[in-house]
């Protein structure tokens, strides 16, 4: 009897071993299966697995952002660059083509305001010139007129390095006669030929009377009455040019037509005297 229920105790021994040891392998509250799942798909996972890429910019995109940029900025010729650039990579796109619309309109707009202001220096430029060369004429024309005709050519003649063109530029000053303002009357026989003006009339009353058919003492005799009359239209340019002066009305340049015409003077009367020798050498006749 003793021995049955020792194998009876055996008995239920082993199974409450068997129990316990079933309980501890599924605990309360755990799904089995459900980790069983998890733990399977973490496994079919690959190892270092990346994200996914990221999807690339529309057409024209980078092109777009960098001519908005500038737009932005204010800088309208790069930016132009950029969005003709998108443009063409979309040229379906509106918004790619309303803002190179307004970025080339901005342009222009500045290269307007540009040309306006190279313009607007140029007259305040030239404004300013023309008032600089007034004041200068005005200041000269002062200090001249409290000078006497003799002075205002010594101080011109100043400026030239040799004796001889001082004396051109000084015309007036040693020979007043020849920059004299003519009158009526030479002004008309001049504008008739010049036969009769005095310097003329005195040259051929000089040449004795059997030398006045020589063809070569006629040939000089024309020449010195054309150059005559060309003495008398220049000294009528000059005087003119003096009236303007003495009236205070001195334009840029007035005074150096001046010395021009004064120097033609010197040379008018320079070939004349060649006409007389030509004369003298056939006539054998001193005729000043």
């Amino acid at each position: 009897m003793k021995l049955l229920l020792a194998c009876i105790a055996i008995a239920l021994l082993l199974l409450t071993s068997e129990f316990a040891a079933a309980f501890d392998e599924n605990p309360p509250g755990v799904c089995v299966d459900c980790t069983s799942s998890s733990t399977s798909s973490r496994r079919d996972e690959p190892d270092g697995a990346s994200p996914p890429m990221p999807q690339p910019p529309a057409a024209g995109e980078l092109s777009f952002t960098k001519g908005a940029e500038l737009f932005q900025a204010g800088n309208y010729e790069a930016a132009v660059v950029w969005l003709e650039r998108a443009v063409r990579d979309a040229p379906n796109n509106a918004r790619y083509r309303k803002l190179l619309a307004d970025c080339r309109e901005e342009r222009r707009k500045e290269l307007e305001r540009e040309r306006l202001a190279r313009e607007m220096a140029r007259v305040r430029n030239s404004t300013l010139d023309a008032a600089l060369n007034q004041q200068r004429s005005e200041v000269i024309s002062e200090a001249l007129g409290q000078l006497s005709s003799t002075e205002k050519s010594s101080v011109r003649a100043l400026g030239e390095a040799t004796d001889e063109a001082a004396r051109d530029q000084a015309a007036c000053g040693y020979n007043r006669s020849l920059c004299a303002k003519p009158d009526k009357i030479t002004i008309s026989l001049a504008g008739s030929g010049g036969a009769g003006l005095p310097a003329v009339v005195s040259l051929k009353q000089k040449i004795p009377e059997r030398y006045r058919g020589n063809e070569k003492v006629k040939q000089s005799v024309a020449w010195f009455t054309k150059l005559e009359v060309l003495k008398v239209e220049t000294r009528v340019q000059l005087a003119q040019l003096n009236d303007e002066i003495a009236s205070g009305n001195s334009p840029m340049g007035i005074f150096a037509k001046v010395e021009q015409l004064q120097g033609k003077l010197l040379t008018l009367e320079n070939d004349q005297k060649n006409a007389k020798k030509t004369i003298e050498t056939i006539v054998k006749v001193q005729l000043d």
